[in-house]
């Protein structure tokens, strides 16, 4: 028997069957967890929200038709928490969001944080900087950011991306927060094992 024909009867029985349910997740948990990552671009991120995937795809299972393949309907769910997931991130401004979170509000530290990362901001080149502040200042999505811009969507999420790196890179190097490093995500060669699928197991 095929991969493909044995996931079609744990499909069929996934509804009912929780054993089944926990054998498609771990199957399919590589796939879900790159997508996420894709998404993303931060290893963290990317096991946070495939978690979420699995918690959701568990809880709705019902809402699955066994007659259809199993795997786009969970790549459906991480695709939607991924955009849910950037939605929220880009309601908070990143100035603010940076430096709150490693120095408390009002202390010194907080106002010499603010000027590095202004100052690293201005030191962008012109196309990542505005592709920065349209996404994490004025919380505007990639494809508007891209149609602005006038570039690819993808060039548009490569600006904003090395734009992040670069400021984090520069507060590094300026000794200001050694607690912010840059992102370097790196692609595990397994994937994380989501909780749901821990406990499925026990």
């Amino acid at each position: 028997m095929s991969t493909a024909e044995t996931n079609a009867a744990l499909a069929r029985r996934a509804c009912s069957d929780r054993a089944a349910l926990s054998q498609l997740l771990v199957r399919h948990q590589s796939v879900v967890f790159q997508a996420c990552f894709r998404w993303l671009q931060h290893r963290q991120d990317a096991e946070d929200v495939t978690q979420e995937t699995f918690a959701r795809a568990a809880k709705y299972i019902d809402r699955f038709d066994p007659d259809k393949p199993f795997g786009p309907w969970l790549l459906s769910i991480a695709t939607n928490r991924c955009r849910t997931w950037l939605s929220k991130q880009s309601r908070q401004p990143a100035m603010s969001a940076l430096a709150d979170a490693n120095c408390p509000v009002g202390q010194p530290d907080t106002v010499l944080l603010r000027e590095e990362l202004h100052l690293a901001l201005r030191q962008l080149p012109v196309k990542q900087r505005e592709a920065f502040e349209l996404f994490h200042e004025h919380g505007i999505g990639y494809d508007e950011i891209a149609r602005r811009l006038r570039c690819p969507t993808g060039t548009a999420k490569t600006w904003v991306h090395r734009a992040r790196r670069a400021m984090m890179q520069h507060l590094r190097n300026r000794d200001v927060t050694p607690a912010i490093r840059p992102d370097e995500p790196v692609t595990p060669a397994v994937a994380p094992t989501p909780s749901f699928v821990s406990e499925a197991r026990s």
